[in-house]
């Protein structure tokens, strides 16, 4: 089990999740356990008790 965001997942590679929460906004960044993950996101190894965030630009004004 991974946390994406808080919520709770079975665990899969990085860019299936990527696909699985893909939205209109653009990714700003991705966080994995406190530490910011480059964009070369093939090489990432998620493992069960992961924890990501996938932060997304706040539009408005």
């Amino acid at each position: 089990m991974i946390f994406v965001n808080g919520k709770a997942m079975q665990c899969m590679p990085l860019q299936s999740i990527l696909t699985h929460f893909k939205t209109s906004l653009p990714v700003n960044a991705i966080i994995i356990n406190g530490k910011l993950v480059e964009d070369i996101y093939d090489n990432i190894i998620i493992q069960d008790g992961d924890e990501i965030k996938i932060i997304y630009p706040i539009i408005g004004g």
